[in-house]
């Protein structure tokens, strides 16, 4: 028994160790579960970008089991894995990103040898010091030639942006900013000083890898000066970093909010309109021709079709890049010359590079396989060439082929035509150029004089709901149609019934197919401003051989709807001083009101004097713009004047001056109004009576402002409300309760000023009875019910989807705790911020102001607002300012 026993101990150990082993691996996988199961300590800090390696994480994410969710560690919980997986998809999907990445595994894969040879690791596989210093000469080789191809890719781009640097127009400086500037962020001192520094930064960089290449292929690795080469790759290396850190932690990273200057916007608007008026010399070579949309272009013959043309199938062969960048920019495909250059660099540098990379070298297979790479890579430079295909296809609706070999895929036929035969798609894409009009991402058919007798009249689309397509051929000028045309002009400037912008532009052809816009230009003008088409209307404008008192103000009514309208503007004020018609006052009103709009208010003013006899509405349009632009008692002094000089006041008029009136609390001006509101007879004008009861509320008068409202033939849920609030405000709480319960016995339904004045009335006299009866009086779901509550609800939905929990110990009242969540919902500073949300573009930044403390729970709340929105979120208490940006604030949660 005892040689068994012996036998057996060993077998005992073995499996005790096994045991033990086993326990082991389970206590670590605990330790990762207690992990996993950790509560977050912050609030989120990652929700774009990511890896799908990640998936089964994004699973966990959006589980529907709270618990689960809890349990997940704050990194899990913070990252928003699906949107993640996303955005690393679509971004992959672009062949130039995809591109990158291959460029970074070939990259990483030999840092890797070099180092793995330097460190001796792969001393036992390559044992002769001779063989190692040479496989490290190929592999250092391969990585300059692949960062050489990287600057020779980027360097037209720097080319380019220097070009932009040396010329800064407004364009060049928003494509600038967009690169080198945190955000997009503006308004920098010496910008152009700034952005100078980065760029020539970037081209030294070029430049000192230029040298290091060149270093490698004209010098042996026995006779390579070391100096040179620690030199050249130290200023590559130093370069991009110093750029980088400057752009981040320099001038260029600061996040600065633009204030715009006049002479950007003039610049800006100075584009706008030399593009305006090159279109606008277009349009005037095309009015002598008709042309029709193409609903569903065709391409132009198959793909080997090249007989069809053989001058564009010649051209396409020996001249391919070329003739590529030309058919990209008549097409709107972007700038000639960068197609030209870059599609030239990424068809021929890689072979270049790699052939010199190659020549070094001396081992036969390695030089066969680095000089097959480069031809590899120089022949898949071809789809620069597919890609560009794929975006005209879909820009202008082009049939799409479907491959077999391509897996059936549209854009992987692009793809495949343009490595199977280059000059061959080049030649159909230039045929179907040819084929077409392109103006404005739209295809127009284009046919010689005797094709234009056969083509169908042009008429709006069926599909734009307001007349039907004609197939018939064109008629001769008839007084009916001319007719016609002009009750579909007249249709599109009625206030109610706007004309789709399409319809408009295809009556604008018809006109110009009728030689008839001389005699209708200011109906088509007012019908190109009514749908929107401010730029349109300007361009029409601009080919007018004699504008009048009549188009002008159109025009410049367009011109300041414009985002930035001044340039624009004076041109308009500039050509109108050239007519006889430049005194009009129409035309004057016109200007006046478009440098109000600029904030020119000194302009304004200049307008306005040159009017010898300012009728009311010139005089209106003054009031209004220092009312627009806060200067409320300047507002009233012009109101006094345009009374002293007889102005008659409109019901409009009278509106605007008892209202600023009402603001400054100015009543003998006031009363001054009304009683010539009285006079003109407006003063029966809910608008303006409503106004008179505001204006002597606000200035104390109660009995007078009693006396309006008895007066009031017709009133309104405004005019009850002023009245009731008045009441309320001024000390008279009875008499407030009494017209609110009047109002509900005549059945007119509360607005929110005459609910608060009757409840403000009950907590003065201390009726709580009252106040109840006036709350059940009151429909609070319509009050709830709109858009500002419904954003509110999203964002919270989102917030506690990011861990947030509302704070509830900062309410006071004694109340459940789900009453006090409510509450703390419908605090001033959400609110606020949720309109501003809603009116609101995005990326816009937010301001907020508040007379009080900003509470802990708004303050986490807004951090949370700023990270889902993107916005930049700025609130003034009573205390400091606070800046929300990305989930964060800048008081550092201490305020």
């Amino acid at each position: 028994m005892e040689p068994q026993e012996q036998h057996q101990e060993p077998v005992n150990d073995g499996l005790q160790k096994q045991e033990q082993h086993k326990k082991h691996k389970e206590k670590k996988k605990e330790r990762l579960l207690d992990f996993l199961r950790a509560a977050p300590s912050k609030a989120p800090w990652f929700s774009f970008s990511g890896a799908a390696f990640l998936t089964r994480l994004a699973s966990l994410r959006t589980t529907n089991n709270p618990a689960a969710s809890r349990r997940l560690p704050a990194f899990v919980r913070s990252v928003d894995w699906r949107a993640l997986r996303a955005k690393c998809l679509a971004w992959a999907k672009h062949p130039m990103n995809a591109a990158l990445l291959i460029w970074l595994a070939f990259v990483a894969g030999g840092v890797a040898f070099v180092f793995l040879l330097m460190t001796g690791a792969l001393n036992s596989a390559v044992p002769a010091a001779s063989r190692r210093r040479r496989w490290t000469e190929v592999a250092n080789q391969m990585l300059n030639a692949l960062f050489t191809i990287m600057c020779v890719y980027q360097h037209p781009k720097l080319c380019h942006h220097l070009a932009l640097l040396l010329r800064w127009r407004a364009a060049d400086v928003a494509e600038l900013r967009a690169l080198y500037c945190k955000n997009g962020a503006a308004g920098l001192r010496r910008e152009r000083l700034h952005v100078a520094a980065v760029v020539l930064l970037f081209h030294a960089t070029c430049f000192a890898q230029y040298g290091y290449c060149a270093l490698f292929w004209f010098f042996g690795r026995d006779n390579r000066p070391d100096l040179a080469v620690n030199l050249c790759m130290a200023l590559g290396l130093g370069f991009p970093i110093v750029a980088a850190l400057y752009m981040v932690y320099g001038p260029l990273g600061r996040k600065i909010v633009l204030i715009p200057a006049s002479t950007d916007d003039e610049e800006n608007l100075n584009s706008q309109v030399d593009e305006a008026n090159a279109i606008a010399v277009t349009a005037q070579c095309d009015s002598n021709r008709n042309r029709a949309v193409v609903a569903k272009p065709e391409w132009a013959g198959g793909l080997f079709d090249v007989g069809d043309d053989p001058t564009v199938a010649a051209l396409s062969l020996s001249c391919t890049f070329c003739v590529f960048g030309w058919n990209m920019e008549r097409l709107g495909l972007g700038n000639m010359y960068v197609h030209v250059f870059t599609f030239a660099l990424l068809c021929a540098a890689p072979v270049l590079v790699f052939a010199v990379a190659a020549l070094n070298v001396h081992d036969d297979t390695l030089r066969f396989v680095v000089g097959a790479a480069g031809a590899l890579l120089s022949v898949l430079g071809l789809t620069y060439g597919g890609f560009w295909r794929a975006q005209m296809r879909r820009r202008f609706g082009l049939p799409a082929h479907r491959w077999s070999m391509c897996g059936g895929r549209a854009t992987a036929a692009d793809y495949g035509k343009w490595l199977c035969c280059a000059p061959c798609a080049l030649a159909q894409e230039v045929r179907t150029a040819n084929l077409y009009d392109v103006e404005e991402d739209v295809l127009y058919a284009k046919g010689g004089e005797e094709e234009e007798e056969e083509e169908a009249a042009m008429a709006p689309l069926e599909r734009e709901g307001c007349i039907v397509a004609v197939d018939a051929p064109p008629l001769p000028m008839r007084v009916e149609e001319k007719d016609y045309v002009v009750r579909l002009l007249l249709a599109g400037v009625a206030p109610s019934n706007r004309l789709p912008p399409l319809t408009v532009k295809l009556l604008h052809a018809r006109l110009l197919r009728l030689d008839l816009l001389a005699g209708l230009s200011s109906l088509l003008l007012r019908a190109l401003t009514s749908s929107a088409l401010h730029l349109h209307a300007l361009r029409v404008h601009c080919l007018l051989p004699n504008p009048s008192h009549l188009t002008i103000p159109i025009a410049l009514k367009s011109a300041s709807r414009l985002p930035h309208p001044l340039r624009a503007g004076e041109q308009l004020h500039a050509r109108s001083l050239k007519l006889p018609s430049h005194t009009n006052p129409h035309v004057l009103t016109s200007l006046l009101s478009l440098y109000a709009k600029c904030g020119l208010l000194h302009r304004a003013q200049r307008v306005f004097d040159e009017m010898p006899h300012p009728s009311t509405v010139p005089w209106t349009a003054l009031i209004t713009a220092y009312m627009d632009a806060g200067d409320l008692r300047e507002a009233v002094h012009v109101a006094r004047n345009a009374f002293a000089n007889g102005m008659r006041p409109d019901s409009f008029t009278a509106v605007r001056v008892l209202t600023a009136c009402a603001r400054i609390a100015d009543l003998a001006t006031g009363e001054t109004v009304w009683r010539a509101a009285e006079q003109e007879g407006v003063a029966q004008s809910v608008f303006v009576a409503t106004a008179a009861v505001d204006l002597y509320v606000k200035c104390g008068e109660m009995a007078k402002a009693r006396e309006v409202f008895d007066k009031m033939r017709h009133k309104d849920a405004v005019a009850w409300g002023a009245m009731v609030g008045g009441y309320a405000s001024n000390g008279h709480p009875r008499e407030a309760l009494d017209l609110f319960l009047a109002m509900q016995a005549e059945g007119m339904k509360p607005d929110c000023y005459a609910v608060v004045g009757a409840l403000s009335a009950c907590t003065r006299l201390g009726a709580l009875d009252l106040g109840r009866q006036a709350i059940r009086m009151v429909d609070w779901d319509e009050f709830l019910d709109n858009p500002i509550y419904k954003k509110l609800d999203e964002l919270g939905l989102e917030m506690k989807t990011m861990g947030y929990e509302p704070t509830t110990e900062v309410v006071m009242f004694d109340v459940e705790d789900e009453e006090k969540e409510h509450t703390l919902v419908h605090h001033s500073e959400k609110l606020a911020i949720a309109f501003n949300l809603l009116i609101t573009g995005p990326g816009e930044t937010i301001r907020v102001t508040k007379n009080l403390r900003v509470c802990s729970d708004c303050h986490t709340a807004i951090k949370l607002v700023s990270r889902i929105t993107h916005r930049e979120i700025i609130v003034r208490d009573n205390n400091r300012f606070h800046c929300f940006r990305d989930g964060s604030c800048s008081c550092n949660d201490y305020w």
